[in-house]
């Protein structure tokens, strides 16, 4: 069954759903943002409730969101880990936000990580969960604006600019390094300043930029002395990063509680699977052993015919050496071929039978003169098998020890004289 994804791009003033079902992407943007939650209650209520356990993620907008990119000293990846989760304020200046990471570098003979970090205002997170609780909805990502616009860009070389309405993002390896929102439209000047800012913070010059959805400036960007690419997205859904590879700022005792639920419903479909394996396994082997009594009764027929062969043009080589014999030798051909033909009736009538419950051991015939030695489950099969030999023999001896299930039958094929 194919999942609803739904992506809310959430800003101040409004926010833009996205939702992907069945290969079909619907889009539609209103006019309510997070400074009206009770507004945007009642549009999630209206607009997503009713879909069946979706996949949601929220991207947000605007100046609740700080990036850095920073270099971190640590033994390796858990310690690393740690110093994230529980020295923040060495690395953003307040304690009321939520922050999450991503490794884009290292250093492994200083041990130093280069790591992009995004935050986000704490209790805008927990107003949004408080909300998405109250609606019965599991929020799967909270993520930013910025990462979502780097996942649309090609690989970056160097430092790339990317402008997106009025918000400006410095990218490196498709990671923000810095962003500025305008609240006025974006000028000239501006735009130029931010572009400095960068480049003397990291003494690299800009190597591209990017427009996102917004050509109304092309006279402003136009001006500036940098490779421009215009870039035109009809929607963002399709760029959420896999799980593994996503910045989350959700709380961490709700990424455990997601990180738990996943486990569970890892751990139920391998169950399924073992239990699938199983029944395949239980209904498999008996239909082998059908098929493998089956081939062991046409490898003996093939045997037979062998030695069968093999007797014929001996006995045809004898007579054509003794050419004063030529009556012995047409009388004995003869016999061997009505024998022949009584023997492959005698095989086929034998091959009828269900061989489930008789295994042949031994079978010979020497001049109409039968063998079979076997063993048997049932010994109501077994006579039932010896009325079946009965049809195309005479003189039928059966000999039959029952406390192995093994048993001997002696007859003569019936056949002219």
């Amino acid at each position: 069954m194919l999942k609803t994804n739904i992506l809310l791009i959430l800003n101040k003033e409004d926010c833009t759903i996205e939702i992907s079902k069945s290969d079909n992407i619907y889009s539609q943007k209103h006019d309510v943002g997070y400074m009206n939650l009770d507004s945007l209650n009642k549009l999630l209520a209206a607009t997503i409730k009713n879909f069946k356990n979706p996949v949601i993620t929220i991207c947000l907008e605007g100046d609740i969101l700080t990036y850095k990119i920073i270099s971190v000293s640590a033994n390796n990846k858990s310690h690393l880990n740690k110093l994230m989760t529980y020295n923040q304020r060495e690395y953003i200046i307040t304690d009321d936000y939520i922050l999450d990471y991503q490794i884009i570098g290292q250093d492994k003979k200083l041990g130093i990580y280069k790591v992009a970090l995004i935050g986000a205002k704490l209790n805008l997170i927990e107003e949004i969960l408080s909300l998405f609780n109250s609606l019965d909805l599991k929020l799967n990502t909270i993520m930013s604006q910025g990462q979502l616009l780097s996942r649309s860009l090609k690989k970056t070389q160097g430092i790339a600019i990317v402008i997106y309405n009025n918000s400006v993002f410095a990218v490196y390896q498709n990671n923000i390094m810095y962003a500025q929102e305008f609240t006025n439209n974006l000028s000239k000047q501006n735009l130029q300043y931010f572009i400095n800012a960068v480049e003397n913070l990291n003494n690299e010059i800009i190597s591209q930029i990017y427009v996102i959805n917004n050509a109304d400036n092309l006279g402003i960007y136009n001006t500036l002395e940098y490779p421009i690419e215009y870039i035109c997205i009809s929607n963002f859904i399709s760029f959420i990063p896999k799980p593994n590879n996503i910045i989350n700022l959700l709380p961490i005792k709700e990424k455990e509680n997601l990180q738990n639920l996943y486990q569970t419903k890892l751990t139920t479909q391998l169950f399924v699977i073992e239990l699938l394996i199983f029944v395949v396994i239980l209904v498999g082997i008996p239909n082998l052993h059908v098929m493998y009594k089956q081939q062991e009764l046409k490898t003996l027929e093939y045997n037979l015919n062998k030695e069968e062969l093999i007797e014929a043009s001996q006995l045809q080589q004898q007579m054509l050496q003794n050419s004063t014999n030529q009556t012995l030798y047409t009388n004995k051909i003869s016999y061997i071929n009505n024998s022949k033909q009584i023997e492959e009736d005698f095989l086929q009538l034998l091959g009828t039978y269900d061989s489930s419950n008789i295994t042949l051991k031994n079978f010979s015939i020497n001049n109409q003169n039968t063998r079979l030695e076997g063993t048997y489950i049932d010994q109501n099969y077994l006579m039932k098998y010896i009325e079946l030999l009965e049809t195309s023999t005479t003189n039928l001896d059966l000999q039959i020890n029952q406390s192995t299930n093994y048993f001997w039958i002696n007859a003569i094929l019936k056949g002219d004289d």
